[in-house]
């Protein structure tokens, strides 16, 4: 059974550009719950500042699941970089990664997302030592987050916003460095437009490797808003047996509210199909 989840920012965030729900945790859950979704995917810049029990406890109020736990804002609001050449820079996004993998597990999210902070690679000789340098945070991170029993999903961006790992088969073959335990892949169907020659094609290649799914419409709003074929891409989900949660990542336009309702609206009908 595939399930709705909206992206929610935790209070710690600063950054206002942020594709997620912007409002205090308990209102921001109490509107998702309302609106017919099941989870929220959070997304955090410092675990530190978050209380995993009160969150926890805000969620089950308000009768959702915490599935995913995002990072991007590890990279665009502290500057962490999986790719980083020194190696003390590296470290510390280690580190900091580390501790969203033990705030996911504390909350019972059973993946981690990492699109940006993967960083963007020099645009000279040292890119494929940065590349290597990347395979060698996450293979630290992997085994961490294999003791602390969350997976790690790497996300295919476009070329608008990171220099590599652009498609389903880059993903592919970045799983193919990884020795023992290797990252699952986040599809985001808003990036696959922008660099797939087919979507639908591009999920099927991806499908036994997918973590996570993340929506928004072809203008990056909420579904319905724009001319992405939903419905056929739901379909074609669940006709392969994805059983995980389909998450909206977009504009909070024209506001929060709107665009909360306007993707469930839309949304809904087609997960309902899969049901029957």
């Amino acid at each position: 059974m595939i399930r709705l989840c909206y992206t929610v920012a935790t209070p710690e965030c600063e950054d206002r550009a942020m594709l997620a729900l912007r409002r205090p945790l308990g209102q921001a859950f109490a509107l998702l719950a309302s609106s017919g979704y099941e989870a929220a995917e959070l997304m955090v810049r410092d675990p530190s500042h978050l209380d995993p029990c009160q969150i926890l406890r805000l969620a089950k109020d308000a009768g959702l699941d915490l599935p995913a736990v995002s990072t991007g804002q590890l990279r665009k609001e502290e500057g962490h970089q999986l790719c980083a050449l020194a190696a003390s820079a590296r470290a510390r996004a280690v580190a900091a990664l580390n501790r969203v993998i033990d705030f996911a597990a504390a909350v019972g999210a059973r993946v981690v997302n990492i699109g940006t902070l993967r960083g963007s690679l020099p645009a000279d000789e040292s890119r494929e030592r940065a590349a290597a340098a990347a395979v060698e945070s996450l293979q630290e991170a992997l085994a961490h987050a294999s003791e602390a029993g969350v997976a790690i999903a790497i996300e295919p961006q476009s070329r608008f916003v990171c220099n590599w790992l652009h498609t389903v088969a880059d993903g592919l073959a970045l799983r193919k460095r990884f020795e023992g335990w290797k990252p699952l892949l986040v599809f985001d169907a808003y990036h696959a437009l922008l660099e797939e020659r087919s979507v639908l094609a591009a999920l099927i290649r991806a499908h036994p490797a997918v973590g996570w799914v993340q929506l928004s419409d072809n203008n990056r709003m909420a579904p319905g808003l724009g001319n992405q074929n939903f419905g056929e891409f739901i379909r074609v989900l669940h006709a392969l047996g994805y059983s995980g949660f389909v998450s909206v990542e977009c504009l909070q336009h024209p506001d929060e509210e709107s665009a909360v309702r306007q993707a469930a609206h839309h949304l809904r009908p087609f997960l309902h199909e899969t049901r029957s």
